[in-house]
C-alpha cells in the first residue's frame, strides 16, 4: 500500500516538474493489478492450533481478540468493522439502495396507507428517543411507557398497516423486510473484519514471523506491555503492519471504497491518504521536532525580544492594565533579514507569546505568572476595497475568532511535498486557485465583512504520536496559502517549508523549522509585494493578542481580569501603519 503510494508521488511531481514521462500518468491511478485475497483457515482452525498456544499468544492476542487486543480494536476494526470498505467488489453491480426501494414501495400506496407509514416511522422514532438521556429529547411523552406497552403500540400500528396492504404490498415486506421499507439505511455491508483478522495473522506466518526466531525477542528484550508511542516494538507487530498494509492494497484494488462513513454510500478511491492513518510517515519532513534552543541566551531574530512583564514593577493588577509596554507590532510584520540589511521580509502569520522571565521562580513559590500573547494574521484584499477595510478593522473587536481563518493539513492527508498541487490535497477540499480561494463577507458569529477577503497562509502539522517513533514532538509550519503559489510563482525546493522563486532564491519561508522560536511564515516583501500588485491585490494584518496571569494548578484566587487587544496593520509607503483597541476585560468571578 505505502510501497505504491511513494511511487506515485514520484511519478506525479515528475511529471509536474519535468513534463510527460514515459509512464502514462493515468497508470498510477488505482486501481492495480495486485493478487488476490486468498480465504484464510477459518476461526476454528486458527484457534485450535494458535489460540492456546503460549508461544503464539502475544500475536494472538494482538490480532486475533478484539475485547483485549489494541491491534485488532484499534487498527483492523478501524478499517474494516467501520465500514470504511465494502464487501462488494468493483466488478458488481450496486444493489439498489433501501431507501429506493422505501421510495418505490411508498409511491405505489394510497393515502390512508402512507399515514399509516408515517405513523409506524413516529413510533420507530420515538422509541430511540427514549432510550437517550432526557436532556436530548424532543418529544418526550412516549419515553413514559415501559418497554412492553411500546413494542404493543408498535405492534397495534403494523397490523393497522398490515389490513390495508394488497398481496403485492405484502409480498415486497416480506422480500424486503418492514424495516428496510419504513427506516431504510443506505450503508452498504461492510468488509469482514473477521476475515481480515484470519487474514493478517497468517499472513504474519507466511512472512516469516516464528516463535523460535522471534518469541524471546517479543516475550522477554521489548520489556513490558505498555501503550505508549515511544516504545521497542515486537518484531512481530512489524510484521502485522507489513500484512496489513498488504491486505489494504489487495482491498483497495477490488472492493468498493466507503466515501462517506455515515452513510456507508460509495465513493470514489483515489490513495492511501483516505484511510486516515494509514499514511503513518511523511518522506518528505525530515525533521525530527521543533528546533531546540541552542544556549539560555540565544535570540529569535524574526521577533522582538522585549518582554511586557520584564521591567514592570507594579502590582500585576496594575500591569494588566497597563498598555504604553505592548509590544510594538511593526517590528512583528516588517522584519530586517541578519544577512542582508537591504532586504526586508513580511511576516504573514505569527502567534508570538512572552513568558514573565522569573516563571521558574514564582511558579516553584506558587505564585502567579504574567503572560503576554499576539496572533497575527495576514489578509488580502482587491487594492480598491484596501481603504474601507482598514476603516471597518478598526472599530472590530476581533475577539471570538469570528474571521477566517488559514486553512490547515495534517501529514496523513497530505505530504508536505504534495502541497499544493496533489491529489492528495485536492480531496482535502481546500481551495487552491485565486479565483475560489475568496472568503464569503458573512463571517462566523454574525459578523460582516465589507469585502471578501483571503487568508494569505495555511498551516502543516505533523503529530508527534507515531508510533515508529519517527518524531519526538509534533512539527508545525506555516506554509503561504495554496493561491499564493500562482500569484507569486513559487515552488518547493525540497527543503522543510522553504519556497523559491524562478530563480531558485528562497522567498518564503517559516524560519521555525531550523531555528527556534515562534512559527512564522516569512515572505521576501519585494517579491510579495510585485505578485500581489500584478494582481491588484493588497495586504492587511489583524491583530489578536492580550495579557493575562497563569497560575499554578489548584491555586484559588480572584480573577483579575484580563487585557485584551484587536487592531489592524496595513503598509503605507516604506513604513507599517498600526490601528489598536485595547480593552480591559474587568474582573467579574472566581477562577481556579
Amino acid at each position: 500500500m505505502l510501497a505504491r503510494d511513494y511511487a506515485r508521488g514520484i511519478i506525479e511531481i515528475a511529471h509536474k516538474h519535468a513534463g510527460p514521462l514515459s509512464t502514462p500518468l493515468r497508470r498510477t491511478i488505482p486501481p492495480f493489478d495486485s493478487d488476490a485475497i486468498v480465504e484464510p483457515p477459518t476461526q476454528a482452525e486458527l484457534e485450535s492450533k494458535y489460540g492456546d498456544a503460549r508461544e503464539y499468544s502475544q500475536l494472538w492476542f494482538s490480532v486475533m481478540n478484539g475485547a483485549i487486543g489494541d491491534f485488532a480494536n484499534y487498527v483492523i476494526d478501524s478499517m474494516f468493522a467501520n465500514r470504511q470498505w465494502s464487501s462488494l467488489l468493483l466488478t458488481d453491480p450496486l444493489p439498489l439502495s433501501q431507501s429506493q426501494i422505501s421510495r418505490s414501495f411508498e409511491a405505489t400506496l394510497s393515502i390512508l396507507q402512507r399515514r399509516r407509514v408515517q405513523l409506524l416511522r413516529r413510533i420507530i422514532r420515538e422509541h430511540r428517543l427514549a432510550e437517550i438521556p432526557l436532556a436530548w429529547k424532543n418529544d418526550i411523552h412516549f419515553e413514559q411507557l415501559t418497554s412492553s406497552e411500546r413494542k404493543r403500540v408498535f405492534a397495534i400500528a403494523t397490523n393497522g398497516l398490515f389490513r390495508t396492504l394488497s398481496d403485492d404490498h405484502m409480498a415486497q415486506v416480506r422480500d424486503h423486510g418492514l424495516a428496510t421499507l419504513l427506516d431504510p439505511d443506505d450503508s452498504l455491508p461492510s468488509f469482514d473484519a473477521e476475515l481480515a483478522k484470519r487474514w493478517i495473522f497468517s499472513r504474519v506466518l507466511d512472512l516469516g514471523w516464528a516463535p523460535k526466531l522471534f518469541g524471546e525477542f517479543d516475550r522477554y528484550a521489548v520489556g513490558h506491555v505498555n501503550r505508549s508511542s515511544h516504545k521497542v516494538e515486537r518484531v512481530g507487530k512489524k510484521y502485522q503492519w507489513i500484512a496489513l498494509h498488504e491486505l489494504l492494497a489487495r482491498v483497495a484494488d477490488r472492493h468498493v471504497f466507503v466515501g462517506d462513513w455515515h452513510k456507508g454510500t460509495p465513493g470514489s478511491y483515489h490513495g492511501a491518504w483516505q484511510l486516515g492513518f494509514v499514511r503513518d510517515i511523511d518522506p518528505t519532513m525530515t525533521l525530527r521536532g521543533p528546533a531546540k534552543k541552542e544556549s539560555a541566551s540565544a535570540s529569535c531574530w524574526w521577533t522582538v525580544s522585549h518582554n511586557p512583564s520584564a521591567s514592570f514593577e507594579g502590582s500585576d493588577s496594575e500591569w494588566l492594565r497597563t498598555v504604553n509596554d505592548w509590544p510594538n507590532p511593526c517590528s512583528l510584520v516588517r522584519i530586517a533579514d541578519p544577512n542582508n540589511k537591504h532586504r526586508r521580509w513580511l511576516a504573514l502569520s505569527s502567534f508570538l507569546t512572552w513568558e514573565d522571565p522569573r516563571v521558574e521562580i514564582r511558579q516553584a513559590n506558587d505564585e502567579p505568572c504574567r503572560y503576554t500573547w499576539l496572533n497575527l494574521e495576514g489578509y488580502c484584499v482587491r487594492k480598491s476595497e484596501l481603504r474601507r477595510v482598514i476603516a471597518w478593522a478598526k472599530k472590530q473587536d476581533f475577539w471570538g475568532r469570528w474571521m477566517p481563518e488559514p486553512p490547515e493539513f495534517y501529514s496523513y492527508n497530505c505530504y508536505l511535498g504534495e502541497y499544493p498541487w496533489s491529489q492528495a490535497f485536492q480531496d482535502l477540499g481546500i481551495p487552491a486557485d485565486l479565483n475560489t480561494s475568496w472568503s464569503p463577507t458573512e463571517l462566523d458569529r454574525g459578523h460582516t465583512a465589507p469585502c471578501p477577503l483571503l487568508t494569505a497562509s495555511a498551516c502543516y502539522l505533523c503529530e508527534g504520536v507515531a508510533l515508529d517513533c519517527s518524531l519526538d514532538e509534533t512539527v508545525c509550519l506555516q506554509l503561504p496559502a495554496p493561491w499564493m503559489f500562482d500569484v507569486l510563482t513559487l515552488r518547493w525546493n525540497g527543503v522543510e517549508s522553504e519556497y523559491v522563486n524562478d530563480d531558485g532564491h528562497v522567498v518564503a519561508f517559516d524560519p521555525s523549522a531550523r531555528n527556534f522560536g515562534p512559527g512564522t511564515l516569512l515572505v521576501d516583501e519585494k517579491h510579495l509585494l510585485t505578485g500581489l500588485a500584478g494582481h491588484d491585490l493588497a495586504i492587511i494584518w489583524i491583530l489578536l493578542g492580550g495579557k493575562r496571569i497563569h497560575r499554578n494548578m489548584g491555586q484559588t484566587t480572584e480573577y483579575e481580569g484580563e487585557l485584551q487587544v484587536s487592531g489592524v496593520a496595513w503598509l503605507s509607503g516604506q513604513n507599517v501603519e498600526v490601528h489598536l483597541n485595547p480593552q480591559f476585560k474587568e474582573p467579574n468571578s472566581k477562577r481556579t
